[in-house]
């Protein structure tokens, strides 16, 4: 019984750091995890989105800059919300920009909060409201997002008493109050490129983490 407890909390201790190092600062009891080793996590099948190993592969091209996908299973308003993102392994083309970014307090896919950072070090902060788009608040330069091709970042935000923090690798950036509505339960993911590629633009997901954010 001893060795059972011991391994027991050796396994806890091991999971708790494997959060803790894809999302710097993220605490709290599991709501959903997925490392994308399989398609069991329950997010949507939509365009240009494709299972490969140990990832999410999302992809901006001509006919679609920008690729949002929702997790049709699982739901949380309150949580600590994290996910790490692959840039495309070359450059974007002249004058345009990748982007990933995390979407939350969705009642749709027209209907959400989205946090988003991108090649050129800017992270942006927007609402999306019966279809249309909204940016809340400035550009911010974050020095903290890995801009070079293959880079891996992780994009945070904390929700709680209708209060959104929103981190770049373990780097808070803002803080905002919002009004939250039951039905503004759902979560994504979200990847484009500023104008159409000349080429598809890869993207990668490696991880999805959201806990209750308790101490």
């Amino acid at each position: 019984m001893r060795d059972l407890l011991m391994l027991s909390t050796l396994f806890f201790g091991l999971a708790t750091t494997a959060v803790a190092a894809a999302c710097p600062g993220q605490t709290g009891k599991v709501i959903f995890s997925d490392d994308f080793s399989d398609d069991s996590g329950g997010w949507d099948a939509v365009a240009n989105s494709v299972f490969v190993p140990n990832a999410l592969q999302l992809t901006s091209d001509a006919n679609q800059v920008g690729v949002a996908v929702h997790n049709l299973t699982f739901n949380a308003i309150d949580g600590d919300y994290c996910a790490e993102f692959v840039f495309p392994s070359s450059p974007p083309d002249a004058k345009n920009k990748d982007s990933v970014g995390l979407e939350i307090l969705a009642s749709d896919y027209n209907n959400l909060f989205l946090f988003m950072a991108n090649s050129a070090g800017v992270a942006q902060i927007f609402r999306k409201a019966n279809g249309a788009w909204s940016q809340i608040g400035a550009d911010a330069k974050v020095d903290a997002i890995k801009t070079q091709p293959s880079s891996v970042n992780s994009l945070r935000v904390v929700v709680k008493d209708q209060k959104m923090t929103f981190f770049v690798n373990g780097t808070q950036v803002k803080v905002l109050r919002a009004q939250v509505a039951a039905n503004q339960n759902r979560f994504g993911l979200f990847v484009e490129s500023d104008t159409a590629p000349s080429s598809p633009r890869a993207f990668l997901v490696k991880s999805f983490n959201l806990t209750d954010g308790s101490q």
